[in-house]
């Protein structure tokens, strides 16, 4: 069983390997974040299929980059706020305020996003991410059919 003393420091560490995964990110430096993340880390966004592109899961570091790259070439970041609400042992829960707007279509989306963050030896080995699923398919509903009007524009030779 563990000490007070053991517990405090086991939070204290969580606490620091989260807080600087989303400093990291909260500037998008995508090498310094996915530098504090375990070579096999697990990362899952809870989203129906519909969200295509936001949701699913990836498996390594490698593959996790990869991910960020492709949110940022896509979406221009113009908030995000977090705040750790909970640490306990290894798990931090984490809830963001984000705005994003698509870069192609230039269609905001505001909210919330609930992170489950674990770490283990001084690594994030996993990430679960929950957001406001009806209101992301809503999003990437305008966002599909705003690329429509766009290409069909582009295509006609009105753009």
């Amino acid at each position: 069983m563990q000490s007070d003393h053991e517990r405090a420091a086991r939070d204290a560490e969580t606490r620091a390997v989260v807080e600087a995964m989303l400093t990291f990110w909260a500037v998008q430096d995508v090498a310094q974040t996915v530098a504090v993340m375990a070579d096999d880390i697990v990362s899952i966004v809870h989203l129906d299929e519909q969200a295509r592109g936001m949701s699913g899961v990836r498996l390594g570091r490698d593959a996790v980059a990869e991910g960020l790259y492709g949110n940022l070439a896509t979406w221009h970041y113009l908030s995000f706020l977090w705040q750790i609400v909970k640490v306990e042992a290894a798990t931090a829960t984490v809830q963001i305020a984000f705005e994003y707007e698509h870069q192609k279509t230039g269609l905001r989306h505001a909210g919330t996003m609930r992170k489950i963050i674990q770490v283990s030896n001084g690594e994030v080995c996993r990430v679960e991410v929950y957001h406001d699923t009806r209101s992301v398919e809503a999003y990437m509903d305008l966002v599909r059919a705003r690329e429509a009007e766009i290409d069909a524009a582009r295509d006609a030779g009105t753009v």
